[in-house]
């Protein structure tokens, strides 16, 4: 069971979903609703949207679920069919529900949504204020219901599976997200013997074991698991081979020949241990905050299958959090680089990377590598930008660096990000002024540490630099002060006395320290020596 799988939904058809949306103002009602409050109508494709929410929950629920069609047709193919009208009724909070609300015992029930099928269409109720609450049911009834629409009958295991899977369906913007772990599947599962996959396939409406409480446990978080394995791992690359297997069942091959065919005969004969499983349950516990026995699952998902690239990359992502600047940076490391081999266009993957690699002790080309490479898959995060020019600053590429800066954090509406790519970018004046300083060139290597001073508007980073500017005004002050003695010491030497006690006595004002000022003051009692004669 691997984690949520993040998919970029095209952008034009997300764009065409909400330009589809077309909005009508209901006509006042004398009866039920209450006749002064205002209801809304919204035509949203395969939905007729009927609100007291206001226009932006409706438009939003109505989008998500355009958007959960465009999803679905990844598995089922392009060009689904609705063939029943669906209208969505759209509650602003639970007061204005509850008249609508299915009974229990004569009461209105405790719920914050429901999905009824009947002959002339589909109809579905939703809390507004709970429609987070609400959606794992109606998406998995309407997953039901698009199954059932467009594809012969299939296996009971496969269209409760579907249904589970397609439940944690998630959206926000023009990305969306399906498969994150059930946790009561996750937990039936850790707790409860495995189906034997041969069972699985024979259960039907009239089996015993999908009748009964225990029993139908089993089968759904089992249909569940089976189904997210097939649909989400290896890359996704087995939803090709669940089609062959559903064409092959409506070619009347029997569930367990064509799960043969399709997926090869040594499936069936897996061990009930799968490592996907192992996977998802670290997944809980990292959301229990118990990171040490998360770490212990994905560690034996990869023993089982080490091509599990969710897994390395929670793995690696979780030694980077507990130990970043010692070895777990290198173990984070290794893992993550196999996670990116794994699945090359894993964008999160690539993002730990570059900060992985951020406490290196060299920066070398596979770093940059890393992080440019998730710059270009992460183009808006400021972090991960942040990671790239730091590691263009430490491998001396200043160009690179400059433009980047300039081209992505100058304007940046986050002025904290902003001055955190300053204070990098200004390490390469840093590097410069230490460089003049060995040279000797201390007003220029001054000049330079003022300007970072400057730019760096008093950052605490920066706090060092007052204490740096202190010690190289001091080593001025004092390389003028020798330079002036010696002046004094060759006007001494050409016999103009009264210049070099006017320069002396100059020098013995400014109060010199140690041997240099023991010099200044004995040659001065010499040349006064000398006038006095």
């Amino acid at each position: 069971m691997n984690s949520s799988v993040d998919h970029q939904v095209r952008r034009a058809s997300i764009a065409a979903v909400v330009a589809a949306i077309t909005l009508i103002i209901a006509a006042p009602s004398q009866g039920l609703p209450r006749a002064k409050e205002q209801w809304i109508q919204l035509d949203a494709g395969h939905f007729t949207l009927i609100s007291n929410a206001g226009e932006r929950s409706t438009r939003k629920i109505g989008s998500d679920l355009e958007k959960f069609f465009v999803v679905v047709e990844e598995v089922l193919g392009h060009g689904l069919k609705s063939p029943l009208p669906s209208t969505v009724y759209i509650f602003k909070h639970d007061s204005s529900f509850k008249p609508y609300k299915l009974l229990w015992e004569g009461k209105p029930a405790r719920i914050s949504g429901y999905f009824m099928a009947r002959a002339d269409g589909n109809h579905i109720a939703v809390n507004a204020d709970q429609r987070l609450e609400a959606a794992g049911i109606l998406y998995h009834e309407l997953m039901h219901y698009v199954v059932s629409s467009n594809s012969s009958p299939v296996p009971l295991w496969l269209n409760e599976g579907l249904a589970e899977l397609y439940s944690t369906f998630e959206s926000e913007g023009v990305k969306v997200a399906i498969g994150k772990p059930v946790e009561r599947h996750v937990y039936w599962l850790r707790n409860q013997p495995l189906i034997p996959l041969q069972e699985l396939f024979t259960i039907d409406f009239d089996s015993p074991t999908y009748n009964e409480g225990q029993r139908r446990g089993d089968f759904y978080a089992q249909s569940w698991l089976l189904v997210h394995y097939l649909l989400m791992s290896d890359g996704s690359q087995r939803s090709t081979l669940l089609v062959q297997f559903l064409d092959l069942v409506r070619q009347g091959v029997a569930t367990e020949e064509a799960f043969r065919r399709a997926f090869g005969k040594d499936f069936l004969a897996a061990k009930a241990e799968a490592g996907a499983c192992h996977t998802g349950l670290g997944r809980v516990m990292e959301a229990r905050q118990q990171p040490e026995k998360a770490m212990a699952h994905y560690s034996r998902a990869i023993e089982l299958d080490d091509e599990d690239f969710v897994a390395w990359f929670r793995w690696g992502s979780l030694q980077l959090d507990a130990d970043p600047s010692g070895s777990g940076a290198g173990k984070a490391t290794e893992a993550l680089h196999r996670c990116t081999e794994l699945r090359p266009g894993f964008a999160p993957a690539w993002g730990a990377l570059s900060y992985a690699h951020t406490f290196d002790d060299e920066v070398e080309d596979a770093a940059i590598h890393a992080a440019e490479t998730a710059h270009a898959l992460f183009p808006a995060r400021s972090d991960v930008a942040q990671n790239l020019l730091y590691l263009y600053v430490r491998a001396g590429r200043k160009e690179p660096a400059r433009q980047l800066f300039d081209r992505f954090f100058a304007s940046h509406a986050d002025s904290e990000a902003r001055l955190g790519a300053q204070l990098n970018l200004l390490q390469f004046d840093v590097e410069e002024s230490e460089r003049l300083l060995h040279e000797g060139q201390l007003a220029e290597a001054l000049a330079i540490l003022e300007r970072v001073k400057q730019a760096g508007g008093g950052a605490p980073e920066l706090g060092w630099i007052d204490a740096r500017l202190a010690e190289i005004r001091d080593v001025m002050k004092e390389q003028d002060q020798v330079d002036r003695y010696n002046r004094a010491i060759e006007l001494l030497n050409a016999g103009d006395w009264k210049a070099a006690l006017g320069v002396l006595e100059q020098l013995a004002a400014e109060e010199p320290s140690g041997d240099f000022g023991e010099a200044v003051r004995s040659a001065l009692e010499q040349v006064r020596q000398l006038d006095a004669r």
